[in-house]
């Protein structure tokens, strides 16, 4: 039962957006999620999850039931689905040039690796989240095309393509990189291309095959022990094994030989490739890479699209609407933290929209309060993603250990309980909480 005197609407059905609709439910908010695909989406691959991100599945009540859904998606002869970590092993770092020559080696003694757990495939996340949001507030093939409200004291208006309408007192923009609620929160319908919306540069390139094939295509190295990152100039692979040991997973990121990064984003920005493509961007990397790519089976290729320049606070909401996760700050991969950033802005959200001052007089001044908390923390995560990218592929022939161990640091040991004691202070010392 709904305890609050105001009715929320979530655009955008993907990891973000459930999660924070489920932290809604929690504190007795309203709320409904409006999806433009025919089901929550499970396109992608695994998604890191740092302590920070597994504080929120676990303050949401949901992390067990993603660990079980997990487990019960393996199969019977896995122990999960992605990389099972040895009692020793972190991650390796060897050079992609002949001889590849091991230049850091990471084991758990030298880093706390406790702080993250082997990442769960998207799908697992999505099924897990979705459980727990009664079906009633889940709306299919709503995609959304406008947003509008007349005025501060009137509902917003979602339009969707099928010609419907859907009306809230807030409306939450988690509807990823190419957001239309972000296009509301600043000023750009109508604007095109999107000027928040740039091509990075890089491409990754996405593979699975069997262990075996490594094996007799006479790859020495072994990633069972735990991964491998090969680092190179301008391009870095990483590669490990799932389902329990008998899958090798290679995500190999690449600049993109056709385009500077600031160009419009290219579309599609996901595309089926051949190995011979892949092998060509790695053409003077030392014979044991090739090898392994050789071994690609149905490769993908992916432009990664980020959000740039920075939006800064005050183009996270406009009245009642407020957009989270890609919409707001999409980042490069490289550091695993993308999910983990929206996962925080749900959290918060659900904090400020739950809390028992918060109600219809004060949604605006709440929502401006999440950004400007906000903001900061997920624009330097941002930053620290593409820093991990220019250590790979600048200073590859030398890993600092210490200092990638200070960026996941930055990201996992994060107390976000301290963010939500903050934006509450902060509308305290506004007038708009009470002490």
């Amino acid at each position: 039962m709904a305890s609050k005197d105001f009715k929320v609407a979530i655009v955008g059905g993907g990891l973000c957006g459930l999660a924070c609709a489920i932290a809604l439910l929690k504190d007795g908010v309203d709320v409904d999620v409006y999806e433009a695909a025919e089901k929550f989406g499970d396109v992608g691959g695994g998604v890191g999850q740092g302590a920070n991100a597994l504080h929120v599945l676990e303050a949401l009540g949901v992390l067990d039931d993603v660990r079980e859904q997990a487990a019960l998606s393996a199969g019977p002869v896995s122990q999960g689905q992605y990389h099972n970590f040895s009692n020793t092993g972190w991650f390796k770092f060897v050079s992609g040039l002949e001889g590849h020559e091991v230049l850091l080696d990471l084991t758990f003694s030298q880093y706390e690796a406790e702080r993250v757990e082997p990442g769960f495939h998207r799908a697992v996340l999505v099924d897990a989240l979705s459980k727990h949001i009664p079906a009633g507030r889940k709306h299919f093939h709503k995609r959304c095309v406008s947003i509008s409200q007349p005025s501060s004291n009137e509902p917003v208006t979602i339009r969707f393509v099928d010609g419907t309408t859907a009306s809230a007192d807030v409306v939450l923009g988690t509807d990823g990189l190419k957001s239309i609620v972000r296009r509301f929160t600043t000023d750009t319908f109508g604007v095109d291309p999107d000027p928040w919306l740039k091509f990075s540069n890089k491409l990754c390139f996405r593979t699975l095959f069997p262990a075996s094939k490594a094996v007799e295509a006479g790859i020495t190295l072994d990633f069972h022990d735990r991964p491998i990152c090969y680092v190179g100039k301008s391009n870095h692979i990483v590669a490990f094994t799932v389902k329990n040991g008998s899958i090798i997973n290679v995500v190999a990121s690449a600049e993109s030989p056709d385009a500077p990064a600031g160009e419009d984003t290219f579309t599609p920005a996901r595309k089926h490739t051949s190995s011979e493509e892949l092998l060509a961007m790695y053409a003077d990397w030392g014979s044991e890479v090739r090898k392994l790519l050789a071994c690609g089976e149905g490769v993908t290729k992916w432009n990664i699209n980020v959000v740039y320049p920075h939006l800064p606070p005050e183009k996270w909401t406009k009245g009642r609407v407020a957009i989270l996760g890609d919409a707001a700050h999409a980042m490069l991969p490289h550091l695993g933290a993308g999910a983990g950033q929206g996962f925080e802005d749900a959290y918060l959200v659900g904090k400020l929209l739950g809390d028992p001052r918060t109600n219809l007089s004060n949604l605006e001044s709440v929502l401006r309060a999440y950004a400007t908390v906000r903001q900061p923390r997920a624009q330097k995560v941002w930053e620290e993603s593409k820093r991990v990218a220019d250590i790979y592929e600048e200073r590859y022939d030398s890993i600092n250990g210490e200092e990638l161990h200070a960026l996941w640091d930055y990201v996992w040991k994060y107390k976000l309980d301290d963010d939500v004691q903050r934006v509450r202070q902060l509308l305290v010392t506004e007038g708009i909480f009470e002490g």
